[in-house]
């Protein structure tokens, strides 16, 4: 129970950082293209900057959390399939001769 949180947690922080970043493209790109003169825009548009490194600064630790707990405990998961790519995955990549 206590993995599915740290999943949980880490995966909005992520979509957090994703979403702000994106949002900080679009009025960079608004910024450089059009360049709007209302006296709001000058510090608005600069918000989703700073809250992506912010988001950044929160995710990671949560993110370092969440493997912690994962190990610590296993995973808290539906299916007992491991991860595609995690360590007990072996393809014919990796047993070529």
């Amino acid at each position: 129970m206590r993995t599915r949180l740290w999943v949980a947690a880490t995966r909005c922080t992520g979509r957090l950082v994703c979403w702000s970043l994106a949002i900080a493209m679009a009025t960079g790109a608004v910024e450089a293209s059009i360049a709007p003169d209302p006296a709001w825009w000058r510090s608005t548009w600069l918000v989703p900057w700073w809250a992506t490194p912010a988001a950044l600064l929160l995710w990671a630790p949560l993110r370092v959390a969440e493997k912690r707990a994962v190990r610590a405990g296993g995973t808290d998961s539906e299916s007992a399939e491991p991860e595609p790519g995690g360590p007990d995955d072996r393809t014919a990549y990796d047993t070529a001769a």
